[in-house]
């Protein structure tokens, strides 16, 4: 899908951006989604047995358990509310400081002829001090929660101890003090049982949204191809125009009634397309995007086979629009573009652009 999306996608999401969906969020929903989880479910049986124990133990536990448990689910929801948003702040400011680093790995030279070292370096304390306020805010929100969960557990077991002694010195209870003082471990052991279930819950939750960024990226636009009903008609045309002419001469001047479709499949150019190299440019009317000036208005012209062009103008005049055109790189929103008499339309990406060449303005040099 991110292979396959428009170039006005790359236009507007930094190198950083990309790089962190696919080495931080496909790394945690890889490694910690699944690890996560089967804790998650592993502490949730623990604490519920432990819970089911004390029950049994002593009935009137019920008394406490009740209300602490609509407490936790209280704490718990307030806690995801706002762990789950700075989590999202967190990929978020994560971004620049990936951006920054590989920008200037990149153009070291430039950043070193210039005496741009401090500035860099400026930049990239400040995009790190802005990740570094999302995740310090995350893990106050994860502190405070572990407290709320610790004082939850410590008003059961207070609750356990003086009931467990209270109702056996009242006589209502026929438990023996072995099963008392087991439920009473237990409950005390639960203390940290309890928040770690609790938390790592919480953590699966957060670690959702590296998933859903992820997720993200499968649903990108994808550039526009001609669909098979576009191809067949033109095919059509060029059946109905180009073999109509020989099988006339076959027959004797006489036309004949079955149409001649071409062998390559309909999503393939002309064979040998381009054979001679003629381009036309009709009424091309292109924006980059929506709501935007256009970059090209009603531009019309043709190049002959074997002409050098020089296109000249100012920054924004529309030098690369034209190539963007010509490449399909923008959709142009309206006219045409036609190579040897085929609209650039009406062909496959992959056949278009391998049948072009271009000498990029920035080259670069591929290791390996």
């Amino acid at each position: 899908k991110l292979l396959r999306a428009p170039i006005s996608f790359f236009d507007t999401n930094p190198t950083g951006r990309i790089v962190n969906r696919f080495s931080r969020d496909v790394a945690v929903m890889d490694e910690m989604v699944s690890q996560v989880g089967l804790d998650v479910g592993q502490c949730i049986l623990r604490v519920l047995g432990t819970i089911i124990f004390v029950c049994i133990a002593n009935v009137f536990t019920l008394a406490a358990v009740v209300p602490l448990i609509v407490w936790f689910f209280f704490v718990r929801r307030k806690y995801l509310r706002a762990s789950t948003q700075l989590k999202r702040l967190d990929g978020v400011s994560r971004s620049p400081v990936y951006n920054h680093l590989s920008t200037t790995l990149s153009g070291l030279a430039t950043l070193r002829t210039f005496g741009l070292e401090t500035a860099s370096l400026i930049f990239f304390f400040e995009a790190q001090n802005e990740n570094t306020i999302c995740l310090w805010n995350f893990r106050l929100v994860e502190r405070w929660f572990g407290f709320t969960l610790d004082s939850i557990v410590v008003v059961l077991s207070i609750f356990v101890a003086f009931a467990t002694v209270a109702v056996r010195g009242a006589g209502l209870t026929l438990v023996s003090p072995q099963m008392v003082g087991l439920s009473l471990v237990y409950t005390m052991q639960l203390a940290g049982l309890f928040q770690w279930a609790v938390r790592q819950s919480a953590e699966l939750d957060n670690n959702m949204t590296s998933v859903e960024r992820v997720l993200e990226y499968g649903q990108l636009p994808q550039e526009a191809e001609p669909s098979e009903e576009e191809q067949n008609k033109r095919l059509a045309r060029i059946g109905h125009g180009g073999s109509g002419k020989s099988n006339q001469r076959e027959s004797g001047g006489r036309a004949s009634l079955t149409p001649h479709f071409p062998s390559p499949p309909p999503a393939a150019a002309p064979a040998g397309w381009p054979s001679v190299g003629r381009i036309e440019f009709i009424d091309v009317t292109m924006t980059y995007k929506e709501g935007d000036a256009p970059a090209l208005r009603h531009l019309s012209f043709q190049i002959q086979p074997r002409e050098k062009i020089g296109v000249v103008g100012r920054s924004g005049a529309g030098k690369s629009s034209i190539l963007a055109a010509l490449f399909r790189l923008t959709v142009p929103e309206g006219g045409c573009i036609r190579i040897d008499g085929v609209e650039t339309s009406e062909v496959r990406l992959a056949t278009l652009r391998s049948s072009l060449s271009i000498i990029p303005q920035t080259p670069i040099l591929f290791s390996g």
